[in-house]
């Protein structure tokens, strides 16, 4: 069975970061930065890559106008990202702009998209005052966000923790909602 686990690499240095994907790395589906991006620069992506002959999922959460948003992946896939992360609340012109736009640069589904509807971050306090019509309970906000996602070509999704079993129902009944 193919690994699914993303180590994340938030919180490490450069060095640490290169030794724990040359350790690990190979187990894992992908490793994850977001930080690294940052302080490194691209060049982070295509030198975990090899040090862990593994993916690189770039966590970025990109949230722009359509345009802008596909120009910032599209700048980070050229430095070699596998994955690269949208946040859903865009919505689905954004997604599919980004979308599009890798796929007719590298090729279908070479660059995966995977779009974050929810923060972990975020409490019940965050979602009524910020999503105050969903209630207090994120899983209506992730239904409409997880449907959204169907129409706009996304390979994968990430959820609040209290969707988890919304999620997998729905994963379970579309291709295109899953993590790989």
């Amino acid at each position: 069975m193919t690994s699914r686990m993303c180590l994340a690499l938030d919180c490490l240095s450069a060095a640490q970061a290169y030794r724990l994907t040359r350790t690990l790395g190979p187990q894992c589906y992908a490793v994850k930065i977001r930080g690294l991006l940052y302080s490194q620069g691209g060049r982070i992506i295509g030198g975990l890559s090899n040090a862990g002959r593994t993916k690189v999922f770039v966590d970025v959460k990109i949230h722009d106008i359509p345009e802008a948003a596909a120009e910032n992946a599209m700048e980070i896939a050229c430095h070699g990202a596998h994955i690269i992360s949208v946040h859903a609340g865009g919505g689905i012109p954004m997604m599919k702009a980004v979308v599009n736009r890798l796929n007719k640069s590298f090729g279908p589904a070479a660059v995966s998209v995977w779009a974050v509807t929810l923060l972990t971050s975020l409490g019940p306090t965050e979602i009524e005052r910020d999503f105050g019509k969903y209630g207090k309970n994120p899983t209506a906000k992730q239904i409409v966000l997880n449907r959204a996602l169907k129409t706009s070509g996304s390979q994968g999704v990430g959820f609040h923790n209290s969707g988890r079993s919304f999620c997998r129902s729905e994963c379970r009944r579309s291709e295109t909602n899953r993590y790989p």
